[in-house]
């Protein structure tokens, strides 16, 4: 059975591994990761919590 993970989850991690997110990111600095996914979703679609690109 496949994890539940959400599509906020799937892009901090997506783009922490592409390498987009600065390791030292300033702590005063925050990521809206709502909208950040929301963007990303049109990239990507899920199904059965996996997640495909379009």
């Amino acid at each position: 059975m496949a994890s539940t993970v959400s599509d906020e989850d799937f892009a901090q991690t997506t783009l922490e591994q592409e390498g987009s997110i600065p390791e030292n990111l300033p702590s005063y600095i925050y990521i809206d990761w709502e909208a950040t996914a929301r963007h990303l979703m049109y990239d990507y679609m899920s199904s059965n919590g996996y997640y495909f690109k379009n």
